[in-house]
């Protein structure tokens, strides 16, 4: 195999090693994954061809493959569903892969020179042919959780991290030889090897630092949900104990307010007494919506707030008070969805029809929860999905979807100019 054929299959596996990342943890619109790889290769094709037909120095090709890459990120751009930034990061990590790659392979060509019966350049195919299968399972395998990373983290982090990619890249470029392989063995070499494994650790090390983070403050949330829990079902409780109270004295002076009674002469006097009567006895009804306590605690809560703001709440909650589901996961789903629906109407106007309409039933295993409210019609999507707009980064809806994840269970989401609804399965 020629020098330049084995020249122009590296730079053809360093454009995969850029796109396998985008293809694998992007959302594609449709028909967009056939796009990406038509527009790449022509891409390529046109960046070679400038490369070969006419050379052209360092710093100038250099700048030419900037060009190109530019051009290429405009398009993913405007081909995947997800947030610019979520690409741009995509993007920006996939194409430092690619110069820690490229670099690794030509070193390890360089130093296999003399013990192998293959010309550097053919070595040097090889090597990376190995690499890109193993990065290709590597990014396979990361992929859900790479995914799960964009959900989690806002979108105002996201942009910040794209800084450390860009800057690697840039240190690449400049400092070191970038796409471009060396043959080169030796401790400038060797250097560069080891500075990037250390840009490569830093990046691993920031972005699993900063999505530990985001998930406890989750967990946190998750936690205050629990406690809220714990604080209605208390106070419900209290006020079924004064209730009970109040019913057993009334019970033990039944005797004597009827004596009392009798003795009086006339309507008026009877009136006043049983008056003060309701008034001393007075039982405060428990508001019950649902069977399940947990879920009755925290509905309960929500229509104090409800009636508070003047919005109309409807239920209709057939839900076992033994249902297998975990409590604190159903209080999790079902106050998120109450205090999303909640804010929703907060943000109309006080004239217009603000209302919550809330059914859960049993279908045979599984426990059906739908919630429909008034809203104005603004949704914000990360990544091709609703998010919260109360909470930064779609916490609220980031727990749900924790949650809806597992086997069994799952969550829709539709809506119109005034209505959104949100249908979720639990699996019982």
């Amino acid at each position: 195999m020629t020098v330049g054929a084995c020249l122009l299959l590296i730079t053809f596996f360093q454009m995969l090693v850029k796109i396998i990342p985008v293809l694998s943890f992007l959302h594609h619109k449709r028909g967009s994954q056939e796009l990406v790889l038509s527009i790449s290769s022509l891409i390529w094709i046109i960046q070679i061809s400038v490369q070969f037909l006419f050379p052209v120095s360092d710093a100038v090709h250099v700048t030419l493959n900037l060009c190109f890459s530019g051009g290429l990120l405009v398009f993913w751009m405007l081909l995947f569903a997800d947030d610019p930034a979520v690409v741009l990061f995509t993007s920006l990590s996939a194409w430092m892969f690619s110069a820690v790659l490229t670099a690794l392979c030509g070193f390890v060509a360089a130093s296999a020179e003399g013990y192998v019966p293959l010309g550097v350049e053919e070595t040097a195919v090889l090597v990376f042919i190995l690499f890109l299968v193993l990065y290709a399972v590597a990014v396979r395998l990361c992929a859900p959780a790479t995914r799960q990373m964009f959900e989690i983290l806002p979108l105002r982090t996201i942009r910040i991290l794209c800084v450390y990619p860009l800057l690697s890249l840039i240190v690449f470029m400049v400092g070191f030889s970038g796409d471009t392989i060396r043959f080169e063995t030796g401790g400038n070499a060797l250097f560069n090897l080891l500075f990037m494994g250390m840009t490569l650790a830093v990046y691993f090390l920031l972005i699993k630092s900063l999505t530990d983070l985001v998930q406890r403050k989750e967990a946190e949330l998750e936690l205050e949900y629990a406690r809220n829990v714990v604080v209605q079902q208390r106070n419900q409780y209290n006020q079924q104990l004064q209730n009970y109270e109040s019913i057993q004295r009334l019970r033990h002076d039944f005797s004597l307010h009827m004596r009392a009674l009798q003795g009086m002469e006339t309507k008026e006097g009877v009136d006043a007494y049983l008056a003060k009567l309701a008034d001393e006895y007075r039982l405060q009804a428990a508001e019950q919506f649902a069977e399940h306590r947990s879920v009755n605690a925290i509905v309960a809560w929500y229509a104090q707030q409800c009636r508070t703001q003047n919005i109309r709440l409807e239920t209709h909650l057939a839900i076992p008070p033994d249902i297998s589901i975990d409590a604190l996961d159903l209080s999790v789903v079902v106050g998120n969805l109450l205090q999303n629906a909640l804010e929703a109407n907060k943000r109309l106007g006080e004239l217009e029809d603000r209302y919550i309409r809330f059914d859960a039933r049993m279908v045979e295993d599984q426990l059906m929860l739908m919630i429909e409210n008034a809203f104005d019609g603004t949704v914000i999507k990360k990544n091709g999905e609703i998010i919260s707009r109360k909470y930064k980064g779609g916490l609220g809806l980031v727990g749900i979807r924790r949650i809806v994840s597992r086997p069994g269970n799952d969550i829709e989401m539709s809506y119109t100019d005034t209505i959104f609804t949100v249908m979720v399965t639990l699996s019982a």
